[in-house]
């Protein structure tokens, strides 16, 4: 693994710790032909046609990037939640995106902490606009933070990955136990919220 907190589940052969655009860079520079070259931001104008036409399977990560960027301006800061939201959020915005600020949980999670996050930081910020991406078992720790959102006036769009599952929770016990221990939800009208 390569980066500068990697998981802790992953077996290591060799570790290296270090910020993974750099690291990115050089391995691109010596296996290319010395130029420095920077790998385009994946979205889904540039998937594959086969992701993206007739019912194919779209990864929900580009999807959501999609979306925060059709929903908010880029001066709107972004706050991921912990698990594969925070995943896809670092690893798919752009970062030369124009953000004034993308704000995600380290070490232990945080499961739920980023709608009180975007709550706080629109309120600071004076009502501007702040997006949070959080999945649906995240919206089931601070749901009722959407009521303190009405009651400050905070201005935050938040973009949802429903699944009806924990999603991270449900690959890990896959991943180390060949079977799962009830990370299903059941379906939530989340929107009529």
């Amino acid at each position: 693994p390569v980066g500068i907190d990697p998981p802790a589940h992953v077996p290591v052969e060799l570790l290296i710790r270090c910020d993974v655009a750099p690291f990115a860079r050089s391995l691109l520079a010596v296996a290319g032909d010395g130029r420095d070259v920077e790998p385009p931001a994946p979205t889904l104008a540039s998937a594959p046609a086969a992701l993206t036409g007739d019912g194919a399977p779209l990864h929900p990560g580009l999807v959501a990037m999609e979306a925060i960027a059709s929903a908010a301006r880029t001066e709107s800061p972004l706050i991921v939640d912990a698990s594969f939201s925070s995943a896809w959020g670092l690893a798919l915005t752009p970062s030369d995106a124009g953000r004034p600020g993308l704000l995600a949980p380290r070490g232990m999670g945080g499961l739920g902490w980023s709608t009180p996050a975007a709550v706080g930081a629109s309120v600071a910020l004076d009502g501007h606009r702040v997006v949070t991406l959080l999945g649906d078992g995240a919206l089931g720790f601070s749901v009722m933070e959407l009521e303190t959102a009405v009651r400050t006036n905070a201005w935050i769009t938040v973009v949802l990955l429903d699944n009806a599952l924990l999603g991270f929770q449900d690959h890990w016990e896959r991943l180390q136990y060949g079977r799962t221990f009830a990370p299903e939800l059941s379906r939530v009208d989340h929107a009529a919220l």
